[in-house]
């Protein structure tokens, strides 16, 4: 959906309702691919975003010293939806990082 009519789409719900955005892309790349990326979403207004951040602290270094409008990163470290692929049930994988 983003791609295809996304910026379109966040300028009708920040204009309409001004409600908060969540754009969850889950950025993933290069550190300056995802910088470049990053700070073109950044004109619309989004509240929260999504970086993957196994690619360590200079891709979220990256984000973060790019960040004017002062959108708030979520770093995403697992994707729950992967956790079969590695032979872990979701219960175990919240037993191992102590999650009630």
């Amino acid at each position: 959906l983003f791609v295809s009519v996304g910026p379109k789409i966040l300028r009708a719900i920040r204009d309409r309702s001004g409600a908060g955005i969540f754009l969850d892309l889950k950025f993933h790349d290069i550190p300056a691919t995802v910088k470049n990326a990053f700070t073109a979403t950044s004109t619309y207004g989004i509240t929260f975003t999504t970086v993957h951040c196994d690619e360590g602290k200079g891709l979220l270094r990256s984000v973060v010293e790019n960040n004017p409008s002062g959108t708030k990163i979520l770093a995403v470290t697992v994707l729950t939806s992967l956790l079969c692929h590695s032979g872990l049930k979701h219960n175990q994988f919240c037993e191992i990082v102590n999650v009630p």
